[in-house]
């Protein structure tokens, strides 16, 4: 089952991102405001940065970048110019691991908060990719999720959390 409703989540998001982005016009007032520098994470895994399927992108303090890198099951932590620091992540339910991330986000504090679509939960991570915890379950009922896809968070440290097949924003406070 898990195998299924992951396939079908992530066929669904290559289409939804085709119709969106395939065959949509570049808007030329937005493309005369910035100029291409450099591509990153497009040579073979071998030694190099690869991605398979990058969908989320956050930023910390120091300028480091975190992507969640959907097709290989991991974090990206680069450095501003590209560089990667670090990876971690790999397939699998256990904490730690994951099944399709795809929101990536920084909090205050520098944690790493990542929404683990087809895991249907939220885990947090130090800025090194150390576990910290986890929160939410396969569940309609408030505060678990039916494949958590966006995220963000504000200056007080809300959290908000898209919760993609259930068509719903979820707000969480910090807690303490």
């Amino acid at each position: 089952m898990r195998v299924l409703r992951r396939d079908l989540l992530k066929t669904s998001l290559t289409v939804i991102s085709f119709w969106l982005f395939g065959k949509m016009p570049a808007a030329k007032a937005f493309a005369s405001s910035y100029v291409h520098v450099d591509t990153w994470g497009v040579i073979p895994e071998d030694g190099k940065l690869y991605f398979s399927s990058p969908v989320g992108i956050a930023k910390d303090s120091w300028g480091n970048i975190y992507v969640s890198d959907m097709g290989n099951c991991r974090i990206v932590k680069l450095s501003a110019q590209g560089s990667a620091l670090n990876k971690f992540g790999e397939l699998g339910s256990s904490p730690g691991k994951f099944d399709l991330p795809f929101g990536v986000e920084v909090d205050g504090a520098g944690s790493i908060i990542v929404t683990d679509a087809a895991n249907n939960r939220i885990q947090k991570f130090t800025n090194n990719g150390d576990f910290i915890c986890e929160f939410g379950r396969f569940s309609a009922t408030p505060g678990n999720f039916f494949s958590p896809m966006g995220i963000g968070i504000n200056s007080s440290g809300y959290l908000y959390v898209a919760d993609g097949l259930l068509n719903r924003i979820q707000v969480f406070a910090p807690a303490g």
